[in-house]
């Protein structure tokens, strides 16, 4: 389909070995970085039909409930004395309404709906399941809503959705960089330690190398006969107390 972007490449993470007990991400799926970002929303994504002049927004939308893959939509009506009244459909069948208080938001078994901005009678918004979103499917998005009119209260609304996930994504491709930068520290580090290792092993071989053996034997003897001297005067001094002199 024109516009829709598919990954092709598996989810598999390289790693790479650089000391004994230390491995190094070499790369990261495309999935995870472009297409699988944590839905900003919560637990669905918003379809709006609102009446004009309205400035509802979804601002959250969470269910407890993992096996719940049901679409819901909230339609609301005035009350009278500026209250509004709800009504919440699953699937198409109405399952709950009632009064409509911002500060609690619609609870429905696991189902959590918070809202945000001026209600206007009539307005709706269907929700479907989304926990991830694709950034290419947010800029299809960002291209087909920006076309309509800008009286349009939905239209802005789904834009609104779009900045939200914009954001998201953002985000979360700056953590992804920050990730990138640890490993590259931690090579960075691994690599210095390797440097020392290698003029330690110069150090040492050098030391090997240039020694002078007629001086490095007579050093030996010298240690040797000191070392003797010194075993001989403790054997001699750690048996000495005052019983000795009775």
């Amino acid at each position: 389909m024109a516009g829709h972007i598919s990954y092709a490449g598996d989810d598999y993470q390289r790693k790479m070995r650089i000391a004994p007990s230390l491995e190094v991400a070499t790369s990261d799926p495309g999935s995870k970085l472009f297409m699988e970002i944590d839905n900003p929303l919560g637990d669905y994504k918003a379809n709006y039909g609102l009446q004009k002049g309205s400035e509802l927004l979804l601002e959250k939308a969470t269910n407890s409930n993992a096996n719940d893959n049901s679409t819901y939509k909230v339609t609301f009506v005035d009350m009278g004395n500026q209250q509004f009244g709800y009504q919440l459909e699953q699937n198409n069948t109405v399952v709950a309404a009632g009064n409509y208080d911002p500060s609690l938001g619609i609870q429905f078994q696991g189902l959590n709906i918070q809202t945000k901005g001026q209600i206007t009678p009539g307005d709706a918004i269907e929700i479907e399941p989304q926990k991830t979103f694709s950034v290419f499917e947010t800029f299809n998005d960002a291209v087909y809503w920006m076309d309509n009119d800008v009286a349009d209260a939905s239209a802005s609304a789904q834009l609104h959705q779009v900045t939200e996930q914009f954001h998201a994504a953002f985000l979360h491709l700056t953590s992804s960089r920050t990730d990138v930068g640890v490993r590259l520290n931690s090579l960075d580090i691994q690599q210095s330690q390797h440097e020392d290792f290698k003029i330690s092993i110069a150090r040492s071989k050098s030391n090997f190398e240039d020694l002078d053996y007629s001086k490095a034997v007579i050093d030996f003897e010298e240690n040797s006969r000191a070392l003797q001297a010194s075993q001989l005067a403790f054997g001699k001094t750690k048996d000495l107390t005052l019983f000795n002199y009775l």
